[in-house]
């Protein structure tokens, strides 16, 4: 309730009333009373009217009330019984005007990916006259994507806070409350979009984690997150890749393991080394190209089924499984192997070449183009899904299109009499 007080000597004339004030309009009535307590003018905020005191001449021609203040415009104030200003004591209850996300037009709804579910781009265009002139307030808006992977038609979740001056932020709220979910039961429609990015290098730890954020910087940038992993959205078992494009530098070494989750298909410039540890049977599409090498490690089986075509040859470490599911699954063909299980898979793969080198276990049928060269071997029973001889599944056949095959160590143990065939 506030209170206008005019000065007369030592005592006061007090301008009293009660007022009901909210952000659209302002009305209520002005009561002016003598210290006798006798009334002797009132009039309404909403209009324009005079007031006359006598004696002492007080006339105020009309009352001006805005949202933090009161005040009296064309005040006269005549008479030797008046000072020359009009106090204003009091505070008056706001009621906060509602607006709709309609009015504050949520916009950055689409990013391209960068390994978080934050809506980066996220901005508010809020409409002319949502706020009232003279209030310093805006609008902010912080959100979150139902997944962080490449997709159209995502549901999100976004925050609104009003900020501002004093306590202008608090004249205003959103209807139904400050948070507005996009996606079934929510506000509106799921129309989110994560875009796939071009490309990411390695440039985290020599040996870290393919699945560590710390480990790739968007290509061409200073931006640390995006880990090159697999959307599910897309084919059905095969999904998208979240990232075009992967570069392996030279002298790096990034290890692939199993937190990196759904197998990615992104192309891979290996320019370094792609050390794939795995504790479980995997099968990886990804064409790898580049000057750099492909380890095999663990005891997950690890099937090469994309068009491969990097030249610092392939190792095979003790105990780990290679399958070349492709005919490029190994490019030229060169592998050393450190006491590791080969084979291809079923289905008719025509290698271009075996040169490989070390002890060795072939778990199926190899056939080439071009020549096969072996260390020391052992044979497996060939196991399922793997190219069988013509022979049967117990018999385990080398064969080439056009060139030679040579065996050069040992067979189950046993040296050969002949070595080249």
């Amino acid at each position: 309730m506030p209170h206008k007080q005019a000065k007369r000597g030592g005592n006061s004339q007090v301008v009293s009333g009660l007022i009901n004030a909210n952000p659209t309009g302002y009305a209520g009535n002005l009561l002016i009373s003598n210290p006798a307590g006798s009334t002797v003018g009132s009039g309404g905020f909403a209009g324009n009217y005079d007031i006359t005191y006598t004696p002492g001449n007080l006339i105020v021609n009309k009352a001006v009330l805005t949202a933090n203040s009161v005040a009296i415009d064309s005040l006269s104030l005549n008479g030797a019984n008046f000072g020359n200003g009009l106090a204003v004591l009091g505070l008056i209850n706001v009621t906060p005007k509602v607006l709709s996300f309609n009015d504050l037009g949520i916009t950055g709804t689409t990013k391209p990916y960068d390994g978080s579910v934050y809506m980066t781009g996220l901005a508010l265009t809020t409409s002319p006259g949502a706020f009232f002139n003279g209030d310093n307030v805006s609008a902010l808006a912080t959100g979150t994507f139902s997944t962080q992977n490449v997709g159209a038609n995502l549901g999100y979740t976004v925050g609104i806070t009003f900020s501002g001056a004093g306590a202008s932020a608090s004249n205003y709220v959103v209807s139904g409350g400050a948070v507005y979910v996009a996606g079934a039961g929510g506000n509106g429609p799921a129309n989110g979009e994560i875009t796939q990015l071009n490309s990411v290098t390695d440039t985290g730890p020599n040996g870290g984690n393919w699945s560590n954020p710390a480990s790739w910087t968007t290509t061409g940038t200073s931006i640390v997150g995006a880990v090159p992993t697999q959307s599910p959205v897309g084919l059905v078992g095969v999904g998208t890749p979240n990232v075009a494009n992967v570069i392996i530098p030279v002298g790096k070494n990034v290890v692939y393991d199993a937190a990196v989750g759904m197998p990615i298909t992104s192309a891979v410039e290996d320019n370094g080394n792609l050390a794939i540890n795995l504790p479980s049977a995997a099968t990886l599409a990804m064409p790898i190209s580049g000057v750099g090498s492909v380890t095999i490690m663990n005891t997950g089986a690890v099937t090469l089924s994309g068009n491969n075509s990097f030249t610092g040859g392939t190792t095979i470490n003790s105990g780990a499984t290679l399958i070349a599911g492709s005919n490029n699954a190994i490019a030229a063909g060169n592998i050393q192997s450190n006491g590791g299980l080969f084979g291809t898979a079923s289905g008719g793969v025509t290698l271009v070449a075996v040169n490989a080198t070390g002890s060795m276990t072939l778990l199926s049928s190899i056939t080439t183009t071009g020549t096969q060269s072996y260390g020391d071997l052992r044979l497996a029973t060939t196991a399922a899904g793997l190219n069988a001889s013509m022979a049967g599944a117990n018999t385990i056949s080398l064969t080439t299109q056009n060139a030679n095959i040579s065996l050069l160590g040992t067979v189950d143990g046993q040296p050969l009499r002949r070595n080249r065939y």
